[in-house]
């Protein structure tokens, strides 16, 4: 009796210590969990939890996990029968500078079942959910604990402050058997990480999505699943007329929000034409995702893009002749990055959006739409040379991205 009721308030305690305000570290900095062996170790390390699963009880807390070598400590999940998993593993506050580039190395494991998936999240506060975006999908060891599968992930924020970074487990369904583990993580700037035009990838640029493809990342404002785009090398997008898969990056409807897989920095020069090339695919015509090409000035915030055009993936049977091409003008020179944007417009969860390649360069397509660095212009008027002309006379001319007979 005693040893149960010392064990509850155990847990009540580093619940309540948990939600403290932790101390601020800078950068380098990196915490192996293997020396976490209890709660007080747990409040001592600053790290923290948010347990926002719909019946908390259950979250991330000491524990151990096998190796071929015996067992090591670690910071695992604690099984949950009542409530999906909705758990956050929080560190100190971190100080980082705007347009610095940091890299992130987590070391993790999921086993015991795959109805959960981690990610890894950058917020603002360590009680408020909500101030969380997701930075990228973590890709878990499935065979316990592994000190070569380190993923590397990069961050860059738009002002300067604390900002917190978080492991996120997030389950579908209630009883969820699996159980995620962390061992360790890092951050540091990256080695000529600031953003200045040097950092910009150079033109033109290709992104083949049938292999793994660095420097893109993840904006979710999702709420449910845990589900946003990912690499698919074995199961990606079906082929009927072949029955053939095509590997691609993916995304499955159903989250409640917009799920933004975004590219790595252009240096794009105001009055210029540039012309991107897409190529994706839904899995079937239902309609329950929409899929649009956006721009924007932040690698974090989704609420620096506009929509460039509402792309119209094909279905069924693969083909590059399928290839989207539109056109893009910046008012400002500066660094800019574009966006794959999808969002789920009805209940229907069976749409999968899938992506084969994305390019940039300069120059003019046939079919021209413009975006700003902040907002579109409307009745922006181009000759058939790409330039931007004040009114439009005799002739053939370019209207919102149209070809209009004057």
């Amino acid at each position: 009796m005693f040893g149960k009721l010392h064990k509850t308030i155990g847990t009540l305690m580093l619940s309540a210590l948990a939600t403290m305000a932790s101390a601020q570290v800078a950068t380098p900095y990196k915490i192996d969990f293997s020396t976490v062996k209890s709660a007080t170790d747990f409040i001592d390390s600053e790290w923290t939890t948010l347990d926002m699963s719909e019946k908390t009880g259950k979250t991330w807390g000491p524990g151990s996990c096998y190796t071929d070598n015996g067992s090591i400590n670690d910071i695992v999940t604690a099984k949950d029968y009542n409530a999906a998993y909705n758990d956050y593993l929080i560190s100190p506050a971190i100080k980082l500078e705007a347009g610095k580039t940091y890299e992130v190395k987590t070391l993790t494991a999921l086993l015991s079942g795959l109805d959960m998936e981690l990610t890894l999240e950058i917020g603002t506060s360590n009680v408020d959910a909500s101030s969380f975006k997701t930075i990228a999908k973590l890709t878990p060891e499935e065979k316990g604990y592994n000190a070569e599968a380190v993923k590397t992930s990069e961050v860059t924020v738009d002002a300067d402050g604390n900002y917190y970074l978080a492991i996120l487990a997030k389950g579908e369904s209630k009883g969820a058997s699996a159980r995620a583990h962390a061992f360790s993580f890092s951050i540091e700037e990256k080695a000529g990480g600031g953003s200045t035009s040097e950092d910009a990838v150079a033109l033109p640029y290709t992104a083949d999505f049938q292999t793994a493809v660095d420097g893109w990342s993840v904006i979710t404002k999702e709420t449910t699943g845990g589900n946003s785009w990912a690499y698919e090398p074995d199961y990606g997008f079906y082929d009927k007329s072949t029955s053939k898969f095509y590997a691609d990056v993916k995304l499955k409807s159903g989250n409640a929000g917009e799920d933004y897989y975004v590219s790595p920095a252009f240096q794009l020069e105001a009055g210029k034409t540039y012309t991107a090339k897409t190529l994706a695919a839904f899995n079937n015509t239902k309609g329950a995702l929409e899929l649009s090409l956006a721009i924007g000035t932040s690698r974090t915030d989704a609420s620096t893009y506009n929509t460039v055009k509402k792309l119209s993936p094909f279905t069924d049977t693969y083909s590059e002749s399928n290839t989207e091409e539109t056109a893009i003008t910046v008012e400002k020179s500066g660094l800019y990055h574009f966006a794959f944007v999808g969002k789920t417009v009805d209940a229907d969860k069976s749409t999968v959006a899938h992506l084969f390649s994305f390019s940039i360069a300069e120059g003019t397509p046939t079919a021209i739409q413009t975006i700003t660095g902040s907002a579109r212009q409307s009745d922006t008027i181009y000759n058939l040379s790409g330039q931007k002309v004040t009114k439009a006379t005799k002739g053939i001319y370019i209207i919102n991205g149209k070809k209009v007979m004057k």
